[in-house]
């Protein structure tokens, strides 16, 4: 578990010097405990975390980030969390994704099997995000659920590399499957336009898709033929919204 709250001074997530030793031990030897824990709080968020922490936290599940306003980054370069469920991001006042946007493309590859296992993203009031997280292929078979609210900038949720091309033994997809995908809830995000930078997003298994105050959106995530009597999608869009999409 990785918790951050009312951090002011803290500016990307890494490990830094001056920690306890048994808060980096649990990040720098993860192999040491079945779920690493780290509580930050203001007491040791003082000055930039500038660490670079280029490895694994092979045990995190769960991350919650919450009121670190001068947080530019939500996970620092190379960092990988295969086994990492829930994603918790609320008030942060300066951050734009995950990375910015030459860490994004030097460390692609990285990070699109960091997410493999992400089952829900929560992001709340983040006025500054422009995307959350990177896709190539198909690295989100496991996400249920999208929850976001009051990020004014927001464009995509899924964003591609700007340089992405097919490669030798890589297939380039551009239709992306999250057979998963149950719920998504979009509420007051004016500047989105796409769910997926990818237009082409298949979610065969959502049951529920509400969003309000999205008037940019230009497209929905499409969803495979259901058999007679199989339930559809419940669908909560304004009208204008909805006549807009192409």
């Amino acid at each position: 578990m990785l918790i951050l709250d009312g951090c002011d001074g803290i500016e990307n997530i890494g490990v830094p010097n001056g920690l306890p030793s048994s808060l980096s031990t649990a990040v720098t030897e993860p192999e040491a405990a079945r779920e690493e824990m780290i509580e930050t709080n203001s007491r040791f968020c003082h000055g930039r975390l500038a660490n670079r922490y280029e490895g694994t936290w092979s045990s995190l599940k769960w991350c919650r980030v919450e009121r670190c306003p001068n947080l530019d980054t939500i996970f620092d370069t190379g960092v990988r969390c295969e086994l990492l469920e829930t994603i918790w991001v609320s008030d942060l006042l300066m951050a734009r994704g995950l990375g910015t946007k030459r860490d994004l493309i030097r460390t692609f590859d990285i990070l699109c099997s960091a997410f493999e296992n992400l089952q829900h993203l929560h992001l709340h009031s983040c006025p500054r995000l422009l995307f959350a997280l990177p896709v190539f292929d198909l690295n989100y078979f496991n996400l249920q659920t999208i929850h976001i609210m009051h990020c004014g900038d927001l464009k995509h949720v899924f964003v591609m590399r700007e340089d992405s091309e097919p490669t030798e033994g890589r297939a380039f997809h551009r239709c992306l499957r999250f057979p998963r995908l149950t719920t998504i809830h979009l509420h007051d995000l004016p500047k989105l336009q796409h769910i997926c930078e990818v237009k082409t997003m298949l979610a065969s298994a959502l049951e529920t898709i509400r969003i309000r105050g999205c008037f940019g959106l230009r497209s929905l995530p499409a969803v495979a033929v259901r058999e007679p009597g199989q339930r559809r999608p419940t669908v909560e869009i304004e009208k204008d919204v909805w006549d807009a999409l192409e």
